[in-house]
């Protein structure tokens, strides 16, 4: 909750801000980000690895990545895989991972062989 009076941490067009709900961590550009797309806390039983991690892309890039908290800061590591202009993510009933590609189309995130 905060859009469109702020984005991430920063004043995005000023007013009240009440009930904002800041990020947890806001990668930056100075980080390599452009455009963080939000996803979702994998919470599925086909990505063991990813359990609790939470989801994410950069739309410009397509590079997509995870994030957890570690300590008094978080990890964060690139899932190792791009798409065509990551847009959205939903979540099923069985806590599987979908993305939406605007390019692409809607895929559901599973192991590599």
């Amino acid at each position: 909750m905060g859009w469109n009076i702020v984005e991430g941490p920063d004043d995005y067009a000023g007013g009240e801000l009440g009930d904002v709900v800041w990020p947890a961590h806001a990668p930056s550009r100075a980080d390599g980000f452009l455009s963080i797309v939000g996803g979702d806390v994998y919470r599925g039983a086909s990505l063991p690895e990813l359990q609790g991690w939470y989801l994410f892309g950069d739309t410009y890039t397509g590079e997509m990545f995870a994030m957890q908290p570690d300590g008094g800061g978080y990890e964060l590591r690139s899932l190792g895989f791009t798409l065509a202009q990551p847009a959205s993510f939903a979540v099923d009933e069985a806590g599987e991972v979908y993305v939406l590609s605007l390019i692409d189309g809607l895929l559901k995130l599973v192991p590599t062989a």
